[in-house]
């Protein structure tokens, strides 16, 4: 690596420099060549979650030739820009793609993150330990003992996720740590692991999903950055079951969808909450907090979702229906309606994509929407450590 082009640049993504905070943010990591100019023309919001940072680049070429190029990248990104978008304007509304770029710089070493069982389960664990328990253990003398510790057996469930009980009950006995409460270092089968999971609640599943978004909130909270920003979608997720479907008049078998509402955490990608499949998102209300903002596509143009926001104090927005709005609500939306916030509702599909890449397949016959939220919750546990990373390339120096 040639060390002689050294220099410092600061990069923002308003393009404003803005000096009068407390911290300034420096990147950990000098960049390189490629790096730089990946940097330097990123133009994703919420690609980069401090508004300011310095960075150390180790250039190979000189200083000019490299400033040469980003102008060059930037020349070609407003030519392709201007051209995308008159021919979009040419196209039905509905039918105009969203080609904005939604992956990070860095992404080759964040990506590179890939947790383990063990790592998984000792999240769960401290998540296990902010929320506590699903229930408490009988102290009664009468009936049969509990063998094994609640809190373990409990986080082990929560770090289960894409694993059958069969194969977590492996990976269990695979960490060598004593989960019976006598020490008599039993490991629970996966009958018990299964009769615990339908034990616990589903109110208590959507507690450990909140906590751990709560904690990859925390993580970036280092950068003094407004992230109380939502976007929610439905979706459908593949069961391993088959069912009946006419295709073509003819019946076919084809896997069977089951239908759920994800909310999600836009600047940390982290999924906040998950509910039945449905276009009222009442319950959502209680769970975010007071001057948020909601982006919601036309399906979820609904009065009550307008009442419920105003409310809660929530900033809903939602693209309406080309209808006429004839009550209040509705009116008020119209009304509030902002482009350029709506326009980060698009990003809610980054956790639809975590879920295609990773192939998953509901296989529970019973409790589907458990089932979700476990899917769910891996998802926010494996962001947690990707989070941890990204963050952990900035150091905060106090000016």
């Amino acid at each position: 690596m040639n060390y002689e082009n050294t220099t410092q640049v600061e990069y923002s993504n308003n393009g404003i420099s803005n000096f009068s905070k407390r911290f300034i943010y420096v990147l950990k990591k000098p960049l390189n060549e490629r790096e730089t100019i990946a940097f330097m023309t990123s133009y994703q919001p919420y690609s980069i979650i401090p508004s300011n940072f310095f960075a150390i680049c180790k250039l190979k070429s000189s200083f000019d030739n490299i400033l040469n190029e980003i102008i060059a990248h930037e020349n070609q990104r407003i030519l392709n820009e201007t051209l995308y978008n008159e021919r979009m304007k040419l196209r039905n509304e509905k039918k105009r793609p969203w080609s904005q770029r939604t992956r990070r710089p860095f992404r080759y070493i964040i990506d590179s993150v890939r947790p383990t069982f063990k790592d998984r389960y000792i999240l769960a664990l401290k998540v296990v330990d902010i929320i506590g328990t699903p229930f408490t253990i009988s102290t009664n003398k009468r009936g049969r003992k509990c063998t094994y510790d609640l809190s373990k057996t409990t986080a082990a469930i929560l770090a289960k996720g894409e694993l059958s009980f069969e194969s977590l009950s492996k990976e269990i006995e695979s960490l060598g740590i004593d989960f019976t409460i006598n020490g008599s270092k039993k490991y629970p089968k996966h009958s018990y692991l299964h009769e615990l999971f339908e034990k616990v609640s589903e109110e208590y599943y959507q507690n450990a999903l909140n906590a751990l978004d709560n904690m990859i909130k925390q993580e970036y909270s280092m950068f003094e950055e407004d992230i109380e920003n939502y976007a929610g979608d439905n979706t459908a997720i593949k069961c391993d079951a088959l069912e009946k479907r006419r295709i073509r008049y003819k019946i076919r078998l084809a896997r069977a969808n089951y239908h759920i509402f994800v909310c999600s955490r836009i600047g940390t990608n982290s999924i906040t909450y998950i509910a039945n499949g449905t276009n009222k998102v009442k319950d959502l209300m209680s769970v975010l907090p007071e001057h948020s903002l909601l982006v919601l596509d036309a399906e979820f143009d609904v009065e009550s979702n307008y009442n419920y926001a105003l409310l809660n104090g929530i900033d809903i927005q939602v693209r309406q229906k080309k209808t006429k709005p004839r009550k209040r609500g509705r009116k008020k939306g119209k009304e509030r309606f902002n482009i350029k916030k709506y326009r980060k509702r698009k990003l809610v599909e980054r956790v639809f994509g975590n879920m295609v890449k990773r192939r998953i397949l509901l296989y529970y016959r019973k409790n589907k929407m458990k089932g979700s939220i476990l899917i769910g919750i891996n998802h926010n546990i494996i962001n947690y450590y990707k989070s941890e990373k990204w963050c952990s390339l900035f150091i905060n120096i106090e000016v």
